[in-house]
C-alpha cells in the first residue's frame, strides 16, 4: 500500500514536471490567498501525516499584518508542503518558520538545524532529479524532483526562492518571497 502511494505522487510529479517543460503549465484559477492561513493548513496536514513528533516547530509572524497574494491554493499549497515535508526530513530537532513585510515583499524563512548542504548541493537542487549527496545517503528513495516543482510554482506565482545553508552539519534556510497586494 505504501509503495502504491509513493507511486501516485512520483507520477503526479513527473507529469506536473512534464507540463512545466513543455511550457504547458498555467494556473487555472487564480484568487486571494492569506498565506498565513494557508501554511498554517499546510503543517497542520503534514504534522497530522507524518510521525516528526521529534522535530520542534516555531510559526511567527511580524505585525498585524494580512499576507494576501494572488494565487492558485491548490499549486501553493502543494508547494508549500514539499518545502516544509523536505525541511522536516532532514531537521535534527528544530524548524523555524517566519513571516515578514519587507517593503512592498512578504517574506516566508523556513529555517532547520539539519544536515545542510555544500555549495555544490545549493547549486544544483533546483535542477530536476538532483538531490543533495548526502541526502541521497540517509533518504535513498527520494525522487530529486520537489525543489524543481517549488521553484517553477513559485516562480508562476511571481515569487522569487533561494535555499542558504553554511556547510554540513550547518542547517538550511528556504527563503521565499512574494510581491504583496
Amino acid at each position: 500500500l505504501l509503495n502504491n502511494y509513493k507511486l501516485k505522487y512520483i507520477i503526479e510529479d513527473l507529469s506536473l514536471a512534464y507540463a512545466i517543460n513543455s511550457n504547458n503549465f498555467k494556473l487555472r484559477s487564480t484568487t486571494k490567498i492569506d498565506l498565513e492561513q494557508l501554511l498554517s493548513n499546510v503543517i497542520n496536514d503534514v504534522n497530522i501525516s507524518n510521525n516528526y513528533s521529534n522535530i520542534q516547530l516555531s510559526f511567527k509572524k511580524t505585525g498585524h499584518y494580512k499576507y494576501i497574494i494572488n494565487g492558485e491554493v491548490y499549486y501553493l499549497y502543494l508547494a508549500f508542503k514539499k518545502i516544509i515535508e523536505n525541511t522536516y526530513m532532514f531537521a535534527k530537532q528544530n524548524v523555524n518558520i517566519n513571516m515578514s513585510y519587507y517593503g512592498k515583499r512578504i517574506f516566508i524563512s523556513i529555517l532547520d538545524d539539519g544536515i545542510g548542504l555544500s555549495k555544490s548541493d545549493l547549486n544544483q537542487l533546483f535542477l530536476p532529479f538532483a538531490r543533495g549527496k548526502r541526502a541521497s545517503y540517509l533518504y535513498p528513495d527520494g525522487s530529486g524532483i520537489s525543489l524543481y516543482l517549488v521553484k517553477h510554482i513559485i516562480e508562476k506565482h511571481k515569487g522569487k526562492i533561494k535555499l542558504v545553508s553554511k556547510g554540513e552539519e550547518l542547517g538550511t534556510e528556504t527563503i521565499i518571497y512574494f510581491d504583496k497586494l
